[in-house]
């Protein structure tokens, strides 16, 4: 799955929308600690387009992260548990 690269208008039209503050913690964002996320993750079905972007802070970004991996493994497990049910 490949992501998409914006022009760096998109990214600063987020960073003034959210007031540079991060979207999860509410945290000020500084510049080279700035990441952004997807609202909803590429693995689950997200899209890859501005609306669902957001920026965070690279602490925030690793919770999420590892929230959105749960999430993924989870419902890779009911998949494969509904394809092999007889």
């Amino acid at each position: 799955m490949s992501r998409r690269t914006f022009h760096q208008r998109v990214y600063w039209r987020i960073l003034k929308k959210q007031r540079l503050r991060c979207a999860l913690s509410g945290e000020r964002l500084v510049r080279g600690h700035i990441q952004f996320d997807h609202v909803v993750a590429l693995a689950i079905g997200g899209k890859d387009e501005p609306s669902n972007l957001r920026a965070v802070t690279i602490k925030a970004h690793k919770w999420k992260t590892a929230a959105d991996a749960k999430l993924i493994a989870k419902g890779r497990r009911i998949r494969a548990q509904r394809l092999h049910c007889p």
